[in-house]
């Protein structure tokens, strides 16, 4: 797997709490991503010597800093990011290769999930409880109010297309 795909992986990891993952996503990308530190230096010095916000590109282009340089910039600062938080703060479960979390708010109860293998685009109203969920591709989301927590994850799976 690439490193850009590591980092939207670990972006909806973050989303549903699994920060332990995501942050063993993020630290593969940086040690691949090792080299844009001297990058980083060569941009921060460029920004030092430029007074005027229109003369950047010119001076970046003239220490040799190209748009896949700064590319790669910007992917090794998200994977520093992602890479910050090791312990989850909800619970996480998988069920037939889904990871869920619950978060339980005063009344309400919300379900995330992220599933690799699916595609498509579904929502529907819950039949087993007050609420919705909402499949987009490899995101889910569901909101209920009353019902089992089992019986509304088992209503998610059984409408996933894998």
């Amino acid at each position: 797997m690439n490193c850009v795909e590591n980092l939207h992986r670990a972006i909806i990891l973050t989303w549903i709490g699994d920060y332990k993952t995501a942050n063993e996503l993020a630290k593969q990308c940086l040690n691949i991503l090792s080299d844009a530190r001297e990058i980083n230096k060569k941009v921060k010095e460029v920004l030092r010597e430029t007074d005027k916000e229109h003369l950047i590109p010119k001076k970046l282009r003239e220490k040799g800093i190209t748009t896949t340089d700064l590319i790669q910039l910007a992917l090794f600062h998200l994977a520093k990011r992602l890479s910050r938080r090791e312990e989850s703060v909800s619970e996480i479960m998988e069920k037939n290769g889904v990871k869920f979390s619950i978060i339980q708010n005063s009344n309400k109860k919300e379900i995330r999930g992220y599933c690799e293998t699916c595609k498509g685009y579904k929502y529907s109203l819950l039949k087993n409880a007050y609420g919705y969920y909402i499949i987009y591709d490899e995101i889910i989301f569901s909101e209920f109010f009353q019902g089992n927590l089992n019986d509304v994850i088992d209503e998610i799976l059984n409408n996933i297309k894998f």
